[in-house]
């Protein structure tokens, strides 16, 4: 525990590779956490197999640290596997039992990147009733991202549903009036 404590102070201080050998001789099965701040690391310097491999052994059973699904998450949408980024942010919620309400926001945010990425692909194939559905489950998750909105304005715009896509564009204008696309 003194080397995991140790770790996150170097982190604290910017002395990252420090901080990385500190988390390494502070693994075990029972003390998740250096994982959890290993694999974030890992996802920053863009070693995204080496985030993947540290965070999911965070996940050992009875000693779970959900905070790992939050960098696995975060690897599945750079990889642009959005389904699978959803469902570990899905995962996420229904085992996180802190009380860490920015870490719960930056979840919820990014579970609807990953939904807005799936309406993305959706409209990409051309499966536009798929995408309106995405973008709706996006909005949900963060109502206040124009970028959502003018997400969805774009395929009612495909599909000729001129006043949704106006609509759409005009609440995403709410939210953010200087969003020049949606003009």
């Amino acid at each position: 525990m003194a080397r995991y404590n140790l770790g996150t102070l170097y982190q604290s201080k910017g002395q990252i590779d420090s901080a990385m050998v500190c988390y390494k001789e502070s693994y075990g099965p029972q003390h998740t956490k250096p994982y959890v701040n290993l694999g974030s690391i890992y996802h920053q310097r863009g070693q995204s197999d080496s985030a993947m491999m540290v965070s999911e052994r965070a996940l050992q059973p009875g000693f779970e640290s959900f905070e790992a699904l939050i960098t696995i998450g975060r690897v599945h949408a750079d990889r642009e596997e959005y389904g699978e980024a959803a469902r570990t942010y899905t995962r996420f919620f229904a085992g996180y039992t802190g009380r860490d309400t920015t870490l719960m926001a930056a979840a919820k945010a990014e579970l609807a990147q990953a939904y807005g990425g799936l309406g993305v692909q959706a409209e990409q194939d051309g499966r536009l009733a798929d995408a309106i559905a995405y973008h709706r489950t996006a909005i949900k998750n963060q109502p206040d991202s124009a970028h959502h909105y003018y997400n969805l304005g774009n395929v009612h715009r495909q599909m000729s549903a001129w006043d949704e896509a106006v609509e759409a564009y005009a609440k995403g204008l709410d939210r953010d009036s200087v969003y020049v696309d949606a003009y």
